[in-house]
């Protein structure tokens, strides 16, 4: 995240950005040096990193035995269990059409208070209720909460509702060939904004960004109409809606339903293959974002030649984040290459792509909690004293003004158990998915079997690597 404010993907970085932050509003700010991935503390693995890798790797290997020996019901293929809670009290309430109507409420009036608050609370974006809110709250813990219970920002979203003023009758059908590339863009931009500007967390600059963007959705919105882009086009709609597919909880047919995790990108597979390559973005990015603040990298910044290092330094930043997605996808391509040459199936690659690239959401998301839950979990805790004051005007509306961040609520050991036990478990759903998804695609379980192995090999690739940048060691000055 960008590198004078609040936040960052990793310790040291977000060690010392929390200590400015804090330090801004008055608290008193904690010491900077960290060496793991956790805040602030050093932490060395029992085992060497090589054992955790291999391990990893078995895992996921034996994970695929096992699964290939025991899933090889074809008719069964995209089906999964399902259990209606419609008729639950607690259900018809939360669903209630005035409930709904008051998320959609409170999400205006949010997005009218961070505008506010950017404008006229302090400029110190730790401080700032606007900055904390957009870079933290929302885009982390929004997005674990659409994994975990649907995508709740098709209620509470507001530019969505705002938008709609806009739409008109007679409006230009929006471009099939286009499928979700202006959402891959508008990633691609948040992401830049989010790891690389040095500005853009400025409560001004958060400010200026929300209004910006809520006039590209108005635009969007009467050019295209509503339905079209915010399905296709908005980013933050495709983003979230990604994420809810993975939650416990579906809604169909106007009944609410449990079913187990991942399972709802059983649902519906086959998709643009643009949304592969916005769910590839979404992988890279936290790749690069983690490899970026190791001392492997900073060595590599190092030797950069030029007195404008940094203008370099950003430069080459920019051009690996963009060509990192095209990285993964060459290489989810390949396998999806060879599982056509291994299968001799007459669908193009093409065809093949869309239908197994929701396999790869478990790992976009477990990449993005391994790197993010840290700096939710700490850095989130500013909202609540944020909230009593949210101007800056020595309120204490909620008598929470005076608390202060708890630093040490995780240990470093903790951090990385977490971290390896997400990583392995998304990769081993998502071995599960791809194997439900060959089912229903390729004639027998054996063909199905066998043409998940280069998919096997692609995912034993990601864990190891998702792994090994987890566990290196992080350059101490960011």
């Amino acid at each position: 995240m960008p590198k004078n404010r609040l936040a960052s993907s990793k310790c040291t970085r977000a060690r010392r950005c929390l200590a400015a932050a804090l330090s801004g509003a008055g608290v008193v700010a904690l010491p900077a040096t960290a060496y793991a991935h956790a805040f602030g503390q050093q932490f060395v693995l029992p085992l060497p990193v090589s054992f955790y890798l291999y391990g990893a790797a078995a895992a996921v290997v034996v994970s695929f035995v096992v699964i290939a020996c025991f899933t090889t019901d074809r008719e069964a293929a995209l089906k999964y269990g399902r259990y209606d809670v419609t008729d639950r009290a607690l259900v018809n309430w939360v669903v209630h059409p005035v409930v709904l109507r008051l998320g959609q409420t409170i999400g205006a009036v949010t997005l009218l208070a961070l505008i506010l608050a950017g404008v006229v609370g302090h400029q110190v974006p730790g401080a700032n209720l606007a900055s904390v809110v957009v870079w933290i709250v929302a885009y982390l813990g929004l997005a674990y909460t659409c994994a975990l219970i649907g995508d709740v920002w098709s209620v509470v979203g507001p530019f969505r509702a705002f938008a709609r003023f806009a739409e008109r009758p007679s409006r230009v059908r929006y471009p099939a060939w286009l499928g979700y590339l202006p959402a891959v863009a508008g990633l691609y931009i948040f992401i830049w904004l989010e790891l690389l500007s040095s500005t853009a967390a400025g409560p001004r600059e958060t400010t200026l960004g929300l209004v910006l963007y809520y006039a590209m959705c108005v635009v969007a919105t009467a050019v295209f109409g509503a339905a079209a882009w915010f399905r296709f086009g908005d980013f933050l709609s495709v983003f979230f809606s990604l994420l809810g597919r993975l939650s416990i909880v579906e809604r169909h047919d106007g009944r609410l339903y449990l079913r187990w995790p991942f399972v709802g990108a059983l649902s519906h597979p086959a998709v643009h293959g643009s949304l592969a390559l916005f769910i590839l973005l979404m992988l890279s990015s936290t790749a690069f974002d983690g490899f970026r603040e190791t001392t492997l990298w900073a060595r590599a910044m190092a030797g950069l030649p030029g007195a404008d290092r940094e203008g370099v330094r950003l430069i080459v930043e920019t051009v690996t984040l963009l060509v990192s997605p095209f990285v993964f996808f060459l290489a989810y391509a390949g396998a999806v290459a060879l599982m056509k040459w291994i299968t001799r199936t007459p669908l193009s690659i093409g065809a093949l792509i869309g239908h197994f690239a929701l396999s790869l959401l478990p790992i976009a998301l477990v990449y993005h909690f391994a790197h993010y839950f840290t700096l939710l979990l700490i850095q989130g805790q500013a909202v609540f004293a944020l909230a009593s004051d949210p101007f800056g005007q020595g309120w204490d509306l909620f008598g929470t003004a005076s608390m202060l961040a708890n630093a040490g609520v995780i240990g470093a050991k903790t951090v990385w158990n977490v971290q390896l036990l997400s990583i392995l478990a998304g990769h081993i759903a998502s071995v599960y998915l791809a194997h439900r998804l060959a089912l229903s695609l390729f004639p027998s379980s054996r063909a199905a079997t066998r043409s998940q192995l280069p998919m096997l090999v692609l995912m034993v690739g990601y864990t190891v690597f998702g792994l090994w940048i987890l566990a290196q060691p992080m350059n101490p000055t960011g």
